[in-house]
């Protein structure tokens, strides 16, 4: 059986994390891409892990302008306890709004489109692209997370960038086919459920048109890549998942930044697209749509909840001049983009109580 917990590291990211695995676009796919609930028995009721201390700065900004409000959440795509546990000020942000806006409507429809674009043609499965050795280290990897065969065999006939995503979170795999939601997701259907407008910023086509961006040959390469990496860190006893958790949780740009150096591969031309198309072009578009959302509705205080890599700037290199510094200047967090726009947006501080760890 899946433990639904990971195991606990702070090590720090290193350098060889490929950018399929930890771009929350990715993270958000895997929740939506896994196989059919029905094809795994619901497992047992496990016992709760012990309550995490509160987030003592939740990536919550206050933004406002042109006579509204709104709030924005970074988010991080996952069904775990201690994500879905809103701090104090973030579940005060959320139930005072009145409309609610992820990055792609949370619907049945959405989870279909995602699982029909996540398959391989009719007929094909992994076989056609990964040598038998990469399949074996595959499927062993999820034998060992408690997948049952039918499940892996549903998996083989999955395209290598929703294999890529999904093999990092095998953790929460039971949790997925249980139908536990990841945060946005979860935040989605409460928010429906509360009678709040909701929607989505993008649509389900535009969010995979950044995975069709890329061959399959070089999705391939990025499998094989992701695996070596898992590999490496097995061997060094860390988590992967559990590293972003906590770099999440601190709350802390300087972090979330390192987090996002660490995790565009190695390979310099791939990883310059894969930047690109996963954060600074749609960041571009992200805070273009909420900006004329809350302008079209100025009485109404949004909640916007998108992945917390879209929200801060990138760090700046060294000894950049020239056309590459011209580049870098177009790469901008969410933050930044609301305000070139005429926003002014301010980071909603956690409560005294929260930030010395009671409630």
């Amino acid at each position: 059986m899946i433990s639904g917990r990971p195991r606990h590291t702070n090590a720090a990211m290193n350098r060889t994390t490929h950018s399929i695995i930890l771009a929350p676009l990715a993270l958000l796919v895997a929740a939506y891409a896994a196989p059919a609930a029905q094809e795994t028995p619901a497992p047992a009721p496990q016992a709760s892990a012990p309550p995490a201390a509160p987030m003592t700065s939740p990536f919550l900004w206050r933004i406002e302008g042109h006579g509204a409000a709104a709030y924005l959440y970074g988010t991080i795509h996952l069904p775990d306890d201690r994500v879905l546990s809103l701090p104090d000020t973030v579940e005060r942000a959320f139930s005072e709004s009145g409309a609610f806006y992820a990055e792609i409507e949370a619907t049945a429809e959405s989870q279909a489109r995602v699982q029909r674009a996540a398959m391989l043609e009719p007929g094909v499965d992994l076989d056609q692209y990964v040598d038998a050795a990469t399949w074996k280290r595959i499927d062993a990897r999820l034998a060992a997370k408690g997948v049952n065969a039918p499940t892996r065999a549903a998996i083989k006939r999955m395209e290598p960038w929703a294999i890529s995503a999904l093999l990092p979170t095998l953790d929460y795999f039971e949790d997925q086919m249980r139908g536990k939601a990841p945060l946005d997701k979860a935040l989605y259907e409460r928010a429906a459920k509360d009678g709040k407008t909701v929607g989505g910023l993008e649509t389900v086509a535009e969010q995979l048109a950044v995975f069709g961006a890329f061959t399959r040959e070089e999705h391939t390469r990025m499998l094989a890549d992701s695996l070596d990496q898992l590999d490496a860190y097995d061997a060094k006893g860390r988590d992967l998942i559990e590293e972003m958790i906590s770099a999440w949780r601190s709350g802390a740009d300087a972090k979330l930044m390192e987090l996002l150096d660490d995790g565009f591969g190695t390979d310099p031309a791939v990883r310059a697209r894969m930047e690109r198309q996963l954060l600074w072009n749609r960041n571009q578009l992200l805070a273009d749509r909420m900006a004329r959302k809350i302008k079209a509705a100025p009485a109404t205080t949004i909640f916007f909840a998108v992945g917390a890599l879209h929200l801060p700037d990138p760090r700046r290199p060294e000894g950049l001049e020239g056309p590459a510094l011209k580049e870098f200047a177009t790469k901008k967090g969410l933050v930044t983009l609301l305000r070139e726009r005429g926003f002014q947006l301010t980071r909603v501080a956690a409560p005294a109580k929260a930030a010395a760890g009671g409630r």
